[in-house]
């Protein structure tokens, strides 16, 4: 029986690998463009990786790799890869001189989709709870601090919203691809907005509302439970996220619970805390329904966007510099000023 050896994030440029992967997505269309090769991404839990395979101009054996691939993709199916990495096109790709749809008990499963692992996620969540509750309590008994943890209570303590929140995946592909990716996240976005907001007001008059900056945090990527699915092949988009999409879905979410908890009149705080939801890709062109309108949304907003732009950082290739699709620039290493020789 096979078994896997080599993973996604231990391939670098120069290496023959054979081994077991999924399709974790199809780059071609059925039809060959008569200069490109056929291309798809493979994967298991350490990642994700491109590949290519050429077919000589031969039609027949183009169609013959498309309809083997396309079935691994689409079935789900374990792929048995013979080929050499190299950087194509800027980025690590194999480049497949044999590739085989394996059946069931041909090889001995192994984790396709990357997870933090139970401990890790069941720390971050207590850690998560305690650092809001603390910092909530550091700003003593106001209405906002009041309207902020009860709601965060409530979502905490919640039979179905808070289990799935742990487990979700933080995006499809760009970053915090895994499961519990969105934990991690939100808590530092937490961590980063809270200790913002807190600068702010010893910095600046007019102070922000920390307890409002909190429940924004927490809750800003709440939709992405409903949002994605993860499968054996891959991190997906749900039927409601990919027509309605995690912001409008995490809205409804946090509505439905305030309705649940809150009477009339605390309602009133609600529309501040749906804002920061609502506005927290910061810009229409990428996907914000409105772009922030005061201080607390501004300060979520780009705490956000700076922990999803680190995070994929952290996930380039060892090899840096690399470009990155998402940042659409050539990233290159942290720079180590000790190891520099006097000039």
């Amino acid at each position: 029986m096979l078994k896997k050896e080599v993973w996604v994030k231990d391939l670098v440029p120069g290496i023959s690998v054979t081994d077991m992967f999924i399709v974790a997505e199809m780059g071609s269309g059925p039809r060959p463009s008569g200069k490109e090769p056929l291309k798809f991404n493979l994967r298991d839990r350490t990642g994700i990786i491109r590949a290519h395979a050429w077919y000589d101009q031969d039609i027949d054996k183009y169609r013959e790799l498309y309809d083997l691939v396309s079935e691994a993709y689409e079935e789900e199916k374990v792929v048995m890869v013979e080929g050499v990495v190299k950087f194509y096109k800027g980025e690590r790709d194999i480049e497949i001189k044999r590739i085989e749809v394996l059946e069931e008990g041909e090889f001995e499963e192994f984790p396709t989709i990357a997870s933090l692992g139970d401990e890790r996620i069941e720390r971050l969540w207590r850690e998560m709870i305690s650092f809001a509750e603390k910092r909530l309590d550091e700003e003593g008994d106001t209405p906002d601090s009041a309207f902020v943890r009860k709601l965060l209570e409530a979502f905490f303590s919640h039979p179905e919203l808070s289990p799935r929140f742990k487990r979700s995946p933080g995006a499809k592909y760009y970053h915090h691809a895994i499961e519990g990716g969105l934990l991690e996240h939100t808590y530092n976005v937490l961590r980063l907005a809270t200790g913002t907001a807190i600068l702010f007001n010893r910095t600046y008059e007019n102070p922000v509302s920390v307890p409002l900056v909190i429940a924004g945090a927490v809750l800003h990527d709440i939709g992405k439970i409903e949002a994605y699915a993860v499968g054996r092949r891959d991190i997906r988009e749900t039927y409601e996220g990919q027509t309605i999409g995690h912001i409008f879905l995490g809205m409804r979410i946090v509505l439905e619970l305030a309705q649940e908890i809150f009477s009339g009149e605390e309602m009133r705080k609600l529309p501040a805390l749906l804002h920061i939801i609502a506005s927290h890709h910061g810009y229409a062109e990428f996907g914000a329904p409105v772009e922030p309108r005061f201080p607390e949304a501004f300060i979520v907003y780009y705490a956000d966007d700076l922990d999803a732009k680190l995070e994929h950082i952290s996930r380039l290739p060892k090899e840096l510099p690399a470009f990155s699709e998402m940042l659409r620039r050539v990233i290159y290493p942290p720079q180590d000023w000790g190891s520099s020789e006097p000039g």
